[in-house]
């Protein structure tokens, strides 16, 4: 990063993909600030060098979504994320897996709210979108359907959870993504066993 800081200036596309990628990393350690912090800049940075409506700021707008989101932060959370749908269907059209990951995100965030009727619509939207371009058996559908077993378990409609985490129990397994049919098979537990 300090090379290419030296080699290119703060305001280089190259920078901003190194905050952007230190943001990953502060964010999966769980430092939510720290995170926030490099994907502003990067934020700032792809906003100087490209405008408001290029995909990489919207990737910025949705990561920031994200870390909100990680935070508790919800409403910020939504306004980052809202961006970044909006940048997406204007850039891509709405059948675009961005745009699918936007409403994957939206979906995250109002089911954590509380708002599971909006979380399931956001995530019917997302899965709609990922099996056309996919097919059924990809990985991006099974995260739309364990997101959708997420928001039906949380609305109190077991069968219907049910339905979708097999699903995508099945679909995450067939990929060879076992760490993700583990998380599953335990949010199927947990309901088998209310």
């Amino acid at each position: 990063m300090k090379s290419d800081i030296k080699t290119f200036g703060e305001e280089h596309p190259n920078v901003a993909t190194c905050w952007n990628n230190l943001g990953e990393a502060w964010h999966s350690k769980g430092e939510y600030d720290k995170a926030i912090e490099h994907y502003k800049k990067a934020l700032k940075s792809n906003i100087k060098t490209f405008g408001e409506e290029h995909p990489n700021v919207a990737i910025c707008w949705n990561n920031l979504g994200g870390a909100w989101h990680s935070k508790g932060e919800y409403d910020k959370a939504i306004e980052y994320c809202e961006k970044a749908l909006k940048s997406n269907i204007k850039t891509f059209g709405e059948e675009h897996p961005n745009v699918a990951i936007c409403w994957n995100s939206l979906g995250a965030v109002w089911n954590e709210k509380g708002n599971y009727d909006k979380a399931i619509e956001y995530c019917e939207k997302a899965l709609k979108s990922e099996i056309k371009t996919f097919g059924e058996e990809h990985p991006n559908v099974a995260i739309c359907w364990n997101n959708l077993g997420w928001a039906w378990s949380a609305k109190g409609e077991y069968d219907k959870a049910i339905k979708y985490y097999e699903k995508a129990l099945n679909s995450f397994k067939q990929a060879g993504l076992y760490r993700h049919a583990e998380k599953v098979k335990k949010n199927l537990k947990a309901i088998r066993e209310r």
